[in-house]
């Protein structure tokens, strides 16, 4: 356990620091890292611009690349995409592209890539930035390594449920002012939702992390900041080892985990950041009984 932390520590580091540039210019977040698409966990971050360009977020090699013309016939949900290898075995990949432009396979910062475009499998006109870590065969969150984005908005918690299970089936409730619950062990999920403020109201974001203390003990953090494949399941690393099903009840809606509640008064406390570190907290004071 203290080797694989330690190797996922080593992970991070590597991309700390705001080493690599932003790939479009004046960046709009619409799709954030570990959020729910399409029935799995986000690979990568969505970014709108008001210019087409997409550049290399650093200086490397292009390793492969797929436009129309060399794509052939077999579809591709990432579309046209190109795949740059950088230093230490990081590789960046830009997907859902209009026009792929490989002149030369050797690319610095200020080399065009290509435009943005919404081929593949593509709500709308984004670039699809992913970040790969080869050496450690991780996705790693890109935003853990570009430039601070504005951002003054706090996330949003919405409803929060208490589920036990029984042998008549789940009883969901919702935390509406007082609430009092009978002893046992709930599922707690939470509705959550990111705004930024250059996306506005109309594209929410998962957050980049959420803790839940149980009078004053924290006894979960979620962190959305590596993806790794185990056993056939992509997990969200240092994160209770989460896979999509885990921790997902619903596109915006977070299975925080499972708690036993013992008879007295409760206090509950969510924590939920955003990656530029707004952070909003709700307490929930629930009564348990026998």
């Amino acid at each position: 356990m203290k080797k694989t932390f330690f190797t996922l520590f080593l992970s991070i580091s590597v991309f700390s620091g705001f080493a690599f540039q932003w790939p479009v210019s004046d960046p709009v977040l619409v799709t954030s890292f570990g959020e729910s698409r399409f029935g799995d966990f986000s690979k990568g971050i969505e970014l709108q611009s008001g210019s087409e360009d997409v550049y290399p977020i650093d200086q490397g090699e292009v390793v492969f690349y797929r436009s129309g013309e060399t794509g052939g016939e077999i579809p591709s949900p990432l579309g046209n995409f190109a795949v740059i290898q950088h230093e230490r075995g990081i590789y960046s990949i830009y997907a859902h592209l209009d026009k792929v432009y490989v002149p030369d396979y050797k690319f610095t910062e200020k080399n065009r890539l290509g435009t943005i475009g919404s081929t593949g499998l593509s709500t709308g006109k984004s670039l699809f930035l992913i970040l790969l870590d080869g050496e450690f065969e991780q996705y790693i969150n890109p935003l853990l390594s570009l430039p601070p984005m504005l951002d003054l908005k706090k996330p949003r918690i919405g409803p929060v449920y208490f589920i036990a299970e029984n042998k008549q089936g789940n009883q969901k409730n919702e935390a509406k002012g007082d609430l009092t619950l009978k002893s046992g062990v709930y599922s707690i999920q939470v509705e959550i939702k990111d705004f930024n403020d250059n996306a506005g109201n109309y594209s929410p974001t998962a957050p980049f992390s959420i803790s839940l203390y149980l009078n004053g003990e924290n006894r979960k953090n979620i962190k959305f900041e590596s993806l790794k494949l185990e056993t056939g399941n992509m997990v969200l690393q240092n994160s209770g080892e989460s896979t999509y099903d885990t921790l997902y009840s619903s596109p915006w809606v977070y299975k925080i985990g499972n708690f036993d509640l013992s008879p007295g008064d409760t206090r509950i406390e969510l924590a939920v950041k955003d990656f530029e570190g707004n952070e909003t907290s709700r307490i929930l004071k629930i009564t348990v009984v026998e």
